[in-house]
């Protein structure tokens, strides 16, 4: 899923944190090292749910965790 697509499911999040990660593919012709970007949106909805950590990784979601109860 994209971030755009997220974003108008979930709305903004509470927190974004950004970084880049470097990554080795292969081609047929020659081999590269890719550069992305990597999000990570924390959403915080109270200390009557638990916070959820998106990331994403060059603009689609790759994971979901869930950590404790927010505040």
């Amino acid at each position: 899923m994209a971030q755009g697509e997220v974003l108008a499911l979930c709305g903004e999040p509470s927190f974004v944190s950004s970084s880049e990660v470097e990554s080795f593919r292969r081609h047929r012709r020659s081999d590269a090292t890719v550069i992305e970007p990597l999000e990570t949106w924390t959403y915080n909805s109270g200390s009557n749910q638990l916070v959820r950590y998106l990331t994403f990784r060059g603009g689609y979601l790759v994971r979901v965790e869930t950590g404790n109860y927010g505040y």
